[in-house]
């Protein structure tokens, strides 16, 4: 089985953004929210992250 990586960019002169970002993406895991996204659009379980990394750091 293949593992999907995903990501999303946004500029390193930004890095609050940045935090912001992966703090709203963990409350959107936290709550079930993803999870029921993934769901929506067809994809399957395996394709969900545990919780969201800026440069692979949790």
């Amino acid at each position: 089985m293949i593992k999907l990586l995903t990501g999303m960019a946004f500029s390193k002169d930004d890095p609050q953004f940045g935090g912001q970002l992966k703090h709203a993406l963990g409350a959107l895991i936290a709550d079930g929210t993803y999870g029921q996204l993934l769901h929506k659009w067809g994809l399957p379980d395996d394709a969900s992250i545990e919780k969201p990394m800026i440069n692979g750091e949790p």
